[in-house]
């Protein structure tokens, strides 16, 4: 039994044009119009980056106030020294009575707040801490 084999045929041009699109396009007027095109972008950092940026600045400067003046008073210029001694002995005290407040809130901050703002709510309750213990100096040192 004899098999007839057909050689393939060279490629022949298809009856459409190479620029006719593949897919269907919508037109207004005659006018094609085209898929907007989207170019991924840097996003903007939220505004909650900055102010997350600034408490740690300022509980940074405040943590450095505490040690200058817990550690080392005999230093502070003459012009500071009325206002910034009565802190040293409320410093002693507020220290430690404030801290359990402020670690539950620290602990607490994935529970209090959405995920996105979890660092900044453990910031501002580090930063709570660090200026409620300056004030509580300051209302505990006037009376000592």
């Amino acid at each position: 039994m004899v098999h007839s084999y057909s050689i393939p045929m060279p490629y022949t041009r298809a009856s459409t044009s190479e620029k006719t699109p593949l897919l269907p396009v919508t037109t207004i007027n005659g006018i094609p119009i085209s898929w907007p095109s989207f170019r991924p972008s840097s996003p903007l950092p939220p505004p909650t980056k900055r102010i997350e940026n600034t408490l740690l600045t300022l509980s940074l400067l405040l943590s450095f106030v505490h040690v200058f003046i817990l550690y080392f008073s005999f230093y502070i210029p003459a012009i500071l020294a009325p206002m910034l001694l009565p802190l040293l002995p409320g410093l002693r005290v507020s220290i430690p009575a404030a801290l359990p407040t402020a670690v539950a809130f620290f602990l607490a901050a994935p529970f209090i707040a959405s995920y996105e703002r979890r660092n900044f709510t453990r910031c501002l309750a580090v930063f709570c801490y660090l200026m409620g213990s300056t004030i509580g100096a300051a209302m505990v040192g006037r009376d000592l």
